[in-house]
C-alpha cells in the first residue's frame, strides 16, 4: 500500500513539473515572437511621428522598467492619422521625453490592412 502510495506521489510530481515547463515553454515563445514582431516593425517601418495625448502608468514593470499606457496621435509622412493606444516599457532615462503633448518618433508597418507600431526610444514594445 505504502508502495502504491510513493508511486501516486511521484506520478503526480511528475505531471505537475511537465506542466510548468509548458507554461514556461509557452511564455518564451511569447516574450520570443514579440520581439521578433518589434524588430520587423522598426526595421521595415516607417517612420513617423506621434503626439501623446495621455500617458498612464500600470503596475507592470519589465526588466525593471516601467510599462506605460501611451494614447498616441499617429502622423503619417502622407498626411494620415490615426490614434493608438500602444502599452511599452519606457527606461527610465528616457521618461521625460514621454510626456503629454510631446512628439515622439516611431515606426508603423501596415501589412493586410493591419498597423503595427514601435516607439523608439523605449526599446521594447508590449502591445
Amino acid at each position: 500500500m505504502e508502495n502504491t502510495t510513493l508511486w501516486i506521489i511521484i506520478g503526480i510530481l511528475v505531471i505537475d513539473i511537465i506542466i510548468v515547463l509548458c507554461v514556461v515553454s509557452s511564455i518564451l515563445r511569447k516574450k520570443k515572437r514579440a520581439r521578433q514582431e518589434e524588430h520587423e516593425v522598426m526595421t521595415r517601418g516607417i517612420p513617423a511621428t506621434a503626439t501623446i495625448m495621455s500617458l498612464s502608468p500600470t503596475t507592470t514593470h519589465i526588466d525593471d522598467q516601467p510599462v506605460v499606457l501611451l494614447s498616441l496621435d499617429v502622423a503619417m509622412p502622407n498626411g494620415e492619422s490615426f490614434p493608438l493606444e500602444i502599452k511599452t516599457a519606457i527606461h527610465m532615462i528616457n521618461i521625460p521625453q514621454f510626456q503629454e503633448g510631446a512628439q515622439i518618433s516611431v515606426k508603423v508597418l501596415e501589412e493586410h490592412g493591419t498597423k503595427r507600431v514601435a516607439v523608439l526610444g523605449t526599446g521594447m514594445k508590449t502591445h
